[in-house]
């Protein structure tokens, strides 16, 4: 126990390292950012824009005993390059200790709110994709480096799976994955690799990869499990709002360099995994995203004055209301609707004779708005979907 501990110890420096520092200093900008000019708009453009999701996992067993350890990331980033903006938010939990790291980049600047922390570090917007620990850009994986290689058509896109060699696992995961150097712990060996794309319209859509690894770490071995998973959505039609509340907060941010380490709260709320999807997704829908238990299996948040969501898990339903206006979306049967106006069904794409294109697109994004508060408590639609089909969600 006591040399996992010692691993762990190390990758959460290596982690706070990314969220506190970003990039070396030989690296870093030499010039402070100018302030940000007064006109500067609020909702910046998203031509370029995504929304990417993504799934960080590190299982640790050690040889001889019956220690099984868990290191767990999620995060999301949304994004717009092309006006060089994004807000990025984190959760990790490690043996039970849990950070979050919320951050809003701006003007070669991210302002962090990190475990009652605030402060900002000056950065190339190149940096920001990184802080995710986990590449949201394609993979490029030729059959040759493969055993096997196998395709499908799913709900999702097409899917491909790439079975790897042994030896280009191996290099695969020491030249992209390996964002904590496992590879440079004595008799490191990748055993076997796989990676898994999924494209839709030719764009990548989700991509997963997985590996397996033994290592020596001061004389004990380890098998190491390796997961990670991203999800593009939203692509150009992204928005990232920084209101000018937010930037007068922001400016009694301190530099990372001032940070008093005492100031570092020990997060202690429990965020761990329930025994179900939905039993997950009820308790992180309160403690990360501060929704309301109102009884009777109904969750709501109230997201703008006259705004709001709710989450209905006995009818697997989700509302969004506007003023008048309610949009639901039903994770079960994968349909929604605008009252009687209106009932849209997503696997056949198709709706009821009385709806209205602009009914129909807005359904769609309350779809997206789900799954986003999915992605934001770690979770994907597909497995909540799954364990409400089987009649366990």
């Amino acid at each position: 126990m006591q040399v996992f501990i010692s691993i762990m110890r190390r990758l959460l420096i290596l982690l706070l390292t990314i969220f506190m520092i970003g990039c070396s200093s030989e690296e870093r900008q030499e010039n402070t950012p100018s302030p940000v000019p007064s006109d500067t708009p609020d909702v910046f453009v998203v031509d370029d824009s995504y929304t990417a999701a993504v799934v960080l996992d590190h299982t640790f067993s050690f040889v001889g005993t019956d220690a099984t350890e868990e290191y767990h990331m999620d995060g999301v980033l949304q994004a717009v390059p092309g006006a060089e903006t994004a807000h990025i938010s984190e959760n990790v939990d490690s043996a039970g200790i849990v950070s979050r790291l919320e951050g809003w980049y701006e003007n070669g600047r991210l302002y962090s709110s990190y475990n009652g922390v605030q402060y900002y570090d000056e950065m190339p917007y190149a940096y920001v994709e990184g802080i995710l620990l986990v590449p949201v850009d394609r993979t490029v994986i030729s059959e040759s480096m493969c055993t096997e290689v196998r395709r499908e058509e799913t709900e999702a896109g097409e899917k491909t799976v790439y079975v790897l060699k042994q030896e280009e696992a191996q290099k695969l995961f020491t030249g992209r994955y390996d964002i904590y150097d496992l590879s440079k712990s004595s008799q490191f060996s990748v055993s076997t690799g796989t990676v898994t794309q999924t494209e839709k319209n030719g764009e990548l859509v989700e991509q997963a990869a997985d590996f397996t690894m033994e290592m020596n770490y001061s004389g004990n071995p380890a098998q190491v499990d390796y997961h990670s998973e991203v999800r593009i959505l939203m692509r150009g039609e992204t928005a990232v709002n920084i209101t000018g509340e937010m930037r007068e907060t922001f400016a009694s941010y301190v530099s990372y360099e001032d940070i008093d380490a005492s100031d570092i709260d020990d997060y202690t709320a429990d965020d761990s995994a329930e025994a179900t999807v939905a039993g997950t997704f009820r308790k992180r829908l309160v403690n990360r995203l501060n929704y309301k238990d109102e009884g009777n299996d109904v969750y709501t948040s109230e997201y703008n004055e006259g705004e709001s969501y709710t989450v209905d898990f006995r009818n697997h339903l989700f509302t969004y209301r506007n003023r008048t206006s309610t949009y639901v979306y039903n994770w079960s049967s994968d349909s929604g609707g605008f009252g009687s106006a209106c009932v849209y069904d997503f696997r056949r794409e198709a709706g009821s004779d009385s709806c209205q294109e602009s009914v129909v697109e807005m359904i769609r994004n309350v779809k997206i708005y789900f799954e986003l508060e999915l992605y934001y408590c770690g979770l994907s639609l597909e497995d909540l979907t799954a364990e409400a089909e089987g009649g366990n969600g």
